[in-house]
């Protein structure tokens, strides 16, 4: 949750970078983030779906990762054509990161049954 925080704080302040130093700090916060994201997404699907289905969760959740990308790049453009800048993307983005921290919010793990369940199924 902590990596939700950071990246949609980030995003919040994109917007308001107005030196190429600043733009290379938030760059390097935005890479920390999807860094931790990114290393801690395997174990947390193992968490939260058990180990019996985990090569289809997770090719679903990469899947996932690369249509948000595809979908990044539309809202992008879209900004560049119709508010002359980024500051439309940067302020979805940071929406969309308080999604993400309300939804790891009230996502709870499978329970201990649930998941003894699912090793031996």
């Amino acid at each position: 949750m902590l990596a939700f925080i950071l990246q949609g704080v980030n995003m919040v302040l994109f917007s308001t970078f107005t030196s190429e130093f600043m733009l290379i700090i938030g760059t390097a916060v935005a890479a920390v983030g999807y860094g931790t994201l990114l290393a801690v997404f395997p174990s947390l699907t193992a968490e939260y779906y058990g180990l019996k289905n985990y090569g289809t969760n997770y090719g679903v959740l990469y899947t996932s990762w690369g249509i948000g990308g595809a979908i990044g790049a539309a809202i992008v453009g879209y900004s560049m054509t119709h508010g002359g800048g980024y500051n439309l993307a940067y302020t979805i983005s940071a929406v969309m990161m308080g999604v993400c921290i309300v939804l790891s919010l009230v996502t709870k793990p499978i329970s201990e049954a649930k998941a003894a369940e699912l090793k031996t199924a």
